[in-house]
């Protein structure tokens, strides 16, 4: 509790605890599904969730110490049922965090508020090649891509 109200009234005191830095979990989010018919990134959520709970490895009892992993199994339950891209709705929820007019992109985007998260990986089906960043059409009227390219990397 100490701890907690010491990162919020005064981080650069906190910064430099070394009990707030030994106790620190990195929070790493994996979102899942968010296309309905992409079914890969939930197989591969549930297959590490149980690899991470029955491993007895020392590699994965200090990925454990060290990170708070979230996942979110399927972003995209309707679309996942149906076999479809969009939710129930007709969205594509990719494509609705800016607005966030869908109760799942909120709640993705919440899960991301509240955690703070180092590091989100987005897992999607196969696609024609490997994307990384999102730079691929369609683009929202709301995102500079050439922006996110430029300055993200750095």
């Amino acid at each position: 509790e100490r701890m907690r109200e010491l990162i919020g009234n005064s981080p650069a005191a906190a910064a430099t605890d070394r009990r707030i830095k030994s106790a620190y979990k990195t929070p790493v989010f994996i979102n899942n599904n968010i296309h309905g018919n992409e079914w890969e990134g939930t197989d591969a959520a549930l297959k590490l969730i149980e690899e991470l709970a029955q491993a007895k490895d020392a590699k994965t009892a200090g990925l454990l110490a060290t990170n708070r992993i979230y996942l979110n199994v399927t972003a995209n339950p309707d679309g996942r049922i149906a076999g479809t891209r969009a939710n129930a709705n007709g969205f594509d929820l990719n494509r609705d965090f800016i607005t966030g007019s869908q109760p799942e992109a909120r709640a993705m985007r919440q899960i991301a508020v509240d955690k703070q998260p180092a590091v989100m990986l987005d897992l999607h089906g196969y696609v024609n090649g490997t994307l990384i960043e999102p730079t691929t059409p369609p683009h929202g009227e709301n995102y500079e891509y050439d922006l996110f390219l430029k300055n993200s990397y750095a």
